[in-house]
């Protein structure tokens, strides 16, 4: 289906998984292990790497975490700076994601929670 109507962007859901489970995204997680992943994934399933979206760097992956509760806002921002960069570049997804946390933060902003293939 995907080969047969190309997307112009594609985002994975990722996790915390250990190396080679999946796209790894979240704490502890560098910008170059989330490259190296979506670069795996790429060329794993047959014919993604000529997909304009990998070859252009719109292969994001973004933290599954942020899929539920106040956190879904930080997600949006990122997904929405994806899709329409020029539009949405007023918005600071990781100023938001920090805003959220409490004090002191329950959760760890040590890792890196979305990423490309060509990390921005």
């Amino acid at each position: 289906m995907v080969l047969s109507h190309p997307p112009e962007v594609v985002i994975n859901t990722a996790g915390q998984w250990a190396a080679g489970d999946g796209i790894r995204v979240g704490l502890g997680i560098s910008d170059a292990e989330i490259a190296q992943d979506l670069r795996s994934l790429s060329h794993e399933l047959p014919g993604w790497q000529h997909l304009d979206a990998v070859q252009q760097g719109q292969f994001y992956a973004l933290w599954h975490g942020f899929h539920q509760g106040p956190f879904a806002i930080v997600a949006l921002e990122r997904i929405a700076q994806w899709l329409h960069p020029t539009l949405f570049s007023d918005l600071d997804p990781a100023a938001t994601f920090d805003a959220l946390l409490p004090t002191p933060p329950a959760l760890s902003r040590e890792g890196h929670f979305w990423g490309a293939l060509n990390a921005q």
